[in-house]
């Protein structure tokens, strides 16, 4: 098989996530590194006599969580700032996360996904000059949707 001609890269990649006090979305795009976004479907399984031992399985059970990385920063209006106050301020609150796909222009993949964050770590190490990096997951707390970005 030709190796496809449309493969991209998360180089420009978009990530913003909704403020506490309205539904205005701030890109936190300049402090993030990783963002991994995991689909899952819980599967169970079942054997029957006379089934050649093979199992059948059932799912219908889905979720998404999205694990990610930020860099510390001591910036009002970005990334720290914004999950920091959402975990320690409004920790059962719903917000949406937005993720664009490779970019923000038309035509890219854009997931939206209704989350609460489960957890946020900062990880303080003094034995290296690198930024500090957090980490944390959204997981999913209602419908999520993907799509094309039409304008």
């Amino acid at each position: 098989m030709v190796m496809s001609s449309n493969i991209v890269n998360a180089v420009n990649c978009r990530i913003m996530v909704a403020r506490a006090t309205s539904l205005v979305l701030t890109d936190i795009s300049g402090e993030t590194n990783t963002a991994d976004i995991t689909f899952a479907n819980t599967l169970e399984t079942a054997r029957v006599f006379g089934g050649g031992g093979y199992p059948w399985r059932s799912g219908g059970f889905k979720d998404v969580t999205v694990a990610f990385t930020i860099y510390y920063s001591t910036a009002l209006n970005e990334g720290l700032e914004l999950l920091r106050t959402w975990w320690l301020t409004y920790p059962d609150q719903v917000r949406n996360i937005q993720i664009d796909v490779p970019d923000d222009a038309v035509g890219s993949d854009r997931y939206t996904l209704p989350c609460k964050l489960s957890d946020f770590k900062v990880t303080l190490n003094a034995g290296t000059s690198a930024p500090i990096q957090c980490t944390g997951t959204f997981m999913l707390a209602g419908t999520p949707t993907v799509g094309t970005i039409a304008t």
